[in-house]
């Protein structure tokens, strides 16, 4: 994945060189140009939004902050992206703490909303929406989400995690 710095001179160098081969009639440029723009395109399109979604995986919370927050318009990511970014910032406040439980609740139904690549990642943004509104007592909303996670493919973690919380709705 590359980072805006990596994009933005990426977009520089592939704009010079295209440049210079067209002016020397070769027109091999015109691809080089071409790139320029997809990497120009990329950089203000899509911001950071994979880079902090793979921080966040990793528990570097501080540096997916810090990468969410040079994402400069959210409305304008495509759905996929939007689901990503969302998941990020659910996963970051609902790691903080009770103070951002409400965000937190916001961001990960937002991002299920969109669209997320894997039933995994769903069953995950669906398994930390549940937990936190057992936090504040919506225990069939979150009895809910369980049941719907549960039918997802998703890794042992989550399914593991899935089946406490079900074992627990059920005894409360």
């Amino acid at each position: 994945m590359l980072t805006p710095q990596h994009r933005l001179l990426l977009a520089v160098a592939s704009f010079g060189l295209g440049a210079y081969l067209l002016v020397s009639n070769d027109y091999v440029g015109i691809l080089c140009l071409a790139a320029s723009a997809y990497f120009g395109h990329s950089y203000f399109r899509y911001g950071t939004v994979w880079l902090a979604y793979r921080e966040v995986a990793h528990g570097r919370m501080d540096a997916a902050v810090k990468l969410l927050g040079k994402v400069k318009d959210p409305a304008a990511l495509g759905s996929e992206q939007r689901a990503y970014y969302e998941l990020a910032w659910g996963l970051v406040c609902a790691s903080r703490a009770g103070a951002e439980n409400q965000r937190a609740e916001e961001h990960l139904q937002s991002a299920l909303s969109h669209q997320l690549r894997t039933d995994n990642d769903r069953a995950l943004a669906e398994a930390l929406l549940a937990q936190l509104l057992v936090a504040r007592d919506e225990l069939d909303q979150a009895r809910q989400l369980v049941d719907k996670a549960l039918t997802r493919q998703c890794g042992p973690t989550i399914l593991a995690r899935l089946k406490s919380m079900k074992e627990e709705l059920q005894s409360s």
